[in-house]
Order: structure tokens, then C-alpha cells, then sequence
């Protein structure tokens, strides 16, 4: 439970951060960049609805990833290493079981999604907020795809740092 307090908390703390800050550099939508906004014309009410039900269907993953989560005592005895400690937390796959398991699967998922999405939200506060403070003139066509870029390394980079300690915390003292 600590653990979905925890990253339920992070969920919402980030997104609205994400969404106070995307206010503040521009509250009436001009300079966002969100598809939604962008394309189809997405005014403030739709995006707040929009991200408390993302909020809520994150949190209910993440709650499902706590309760699939196995505890250190229940790795198996031919899983020694770390990487297989880590396929065998992820999709249960071990030498003794040979076979994927898919919930185990999706509820690895149900830690690692939220987490890139709190990684994303923290990316678009800072850039917001530096827009804001006037360290930023904005994004154009060709500087949006070089922030893209930048983010999704730091989100891929941060999801690794994070699982890895996660698991290293969680299975490294049996390994």
C-alpha cells in the first residue's frame, strides 16, 4: 500500500504541476502544443476531465501492479542473477516456467507507464515554467521535435534508473 500511495501521489502531484504550469505560460491555450488542444480545438474543461480519468486509470494500474507484485521470498531457486530476477519480476519467465505470464506482464506495465508519464509531466512543467519566466521564447515546429526528442531519452532514461533501483531494492539483498 505504501507503494501506491507513494506513486498515486507522484500521478497527480506531476500532472498537476503539468497543468498549473501549462496555465500559467499560457492560459488561453495559444502556445500549447497537447494534439488535443492543437488539432481538434480542446478548450481547459475537456483537458482537465481528460487527465483525472488518465489519473484515475494510473492509479488503478499502479494498484494492480502492487498486487502482482511477488516478494523477494518468492523468487525461484534457479533464478540467481539480476537480469533474471528482472525477466522473471517482469513476465514471470524462468527456467522452471518457461512460459510468459501475461498479467504479470501488464502489471509491470501498470509501474512503468505511470512512471514515464510522471517523468513527462515534470519534462512539460519545466519547459512551461521557463517559458513562463522568460528563459524560453517558445516552441516552433522545428524546436518542438528536438523537445520530443530530448524528452522521451530523459523518460526512457529515468524509467530504467527508477525499475533498476526498484528492483535492485526489492530482490537485490536475495540475489
Amino acid at each position: 500500500m505504501k507503494r501506491l500511495a507513494i506513486l498515486g501521489s507522484l500521478v497527480v502531484i506531476a500532472d498537476l504541476l503539468d497543468i498549473t504550469s501549462t496555465y500559467l505560460a499560457t492560459p488561453d491555450l495559444a502556445f500549447e502544443w497537447n494534439p488535443l488542444v492543437r488539432s481538434y480545438g480542446w478548450g481547459w474543461e475537456a483537458i482537465i476531465m481528460l487527465h483525472l480519468v488518465v489519473d484515475i486509470i494510473f492509479i488503478a494500474w499502479i494498484w494492480y501492479h502492487c498486487k502482482l507484485t511477488p516478494s523477494a521470498e518468492e523468487v525461484p531457486s534457479d533464478v540467481k542473477t539480476f537480469p533474471q530476477t528482472a525477466r522473471w519480476v517482469v513476465t514471470g519467465y524462468h527456467a522452471g516456467e518457461r512460459e510468459i505470464d501475461l498479467k504479470k506482464y501488464i502489471g509491470f506495465l501498470g509501474l512503468v507507464i505511470p512512471l514515464g508519464a510522471v517523468i513527462n509531466a515534470l519534462c512539460n512543467t519545466v519547459l512551461n515554467l521557463s517559458f513562463y519566466f522568460g528563459f524560453f521564447g517558445g516552441l516552433t515546429e522545428s524546436t518542438y521535435n528536438i523537445y520530443t526528442i530530448i524528452k522521451l531519452i530523459i523518460i526512457l532514461v529515468g524509467i530504467c534508473v527508477v525499475v533498476y533501483l526498484y528492483l535492485k531494492r526489492m530482490y537485490g539483498g536475495k540475489r
